[in-house]
């Protein structure tokens, strides 16, 4: 996977807009769809939080990222969320 031609090389382009490309790049990725990662950019650093369902989820992220962001240095915090099946006494009934 290459960069988008269209886009300006990330070292030319203020932090907070290469922070949306970020985001942009997890939205449109079939394996992800991601809406959610929070993505803050210092320097050649990358720092995205949130949460994933998956192990593999989350490496996903940071292989998109890296893949955009060859030069960067990742620090990938996502926290993993169990979304198995709750039990019948986690269930709230509302009435």
């Amino acid at each position: 996977m290459t960069s988008d031609p269209e886009l300006p090389s990330p070292g030319d382009e203020p932090p907070q807009y290469v922070a949306e490309h970020v985001r942009d790049w997890l939205a449109v990725d079939d394996r992800l769809a991601a809406l959610d990662i929070r993505v803050r950019i210092v320097g050649h650093k990358v720092f995205l939080t949130g949460t994933v369902a998956t192990d593999a989820r989350r490496a996903v992220v940071t292989e998109v990222v890296a893949t955009h962001l060859p030069d960067h240095e990742i620090h990938n915090e996502l926290a993993v969320v169990d979304c198995s099946e709750v039990s019948v006494g986690e269930v709230e009934t509302l009435t």
